[in-house]
């Protein structure tokens, strides 16, 4: 059976999972939080739990990780984005560099 404590923090893991954090910040924090919390989750004994807790326990544990695949799948994203803008960026003054090339040598002739 769970304790007082261990029905808070699910009670707080389950509010965390419902929160709209949409700074970095925000979610760093979320993050950190909730993995003190699954951490305090971890040394429970399931095999002393009902079938409903062990239930929602695992279906919390799920909806996280869930979350952080999707957290894993924006960042690599994000940086796929900054991969092209650089490759972008780069082609661009290449292209530049070339051009102000080409235009000195086109006065002298």
């Amino acid at each position: 059976m769970l304790s007082t404590t261990d029905r808070i923090i699910i009670d707080m893991l389950g509010h965390n999972l419902e929160r709209e954090v949409t700074s970095p910040e925000a979610v760093q924090d979320v993050l950190r939080v909730n993995d003190q919390l699954l951490a305090k989750l971890t040394l429970l004994d399931y095999a002393t739990l009902a079938a409903d807790e062990q239930l929602l326990i695992q279906n919390i544990q799920n909806k996280f990780q869930h979350l952080l695949v999707g957290i894993e799948q924006q960042k690599n994203a994000v940086q796929a984005q900054i991969m092209t803008m650089t490759q972008k960026k780069s082609t661009v003054a290449a292209y530049m560099q070339y051009d102000a090339q080409a235009t000195f040598i086109n006065r002298d002739v």
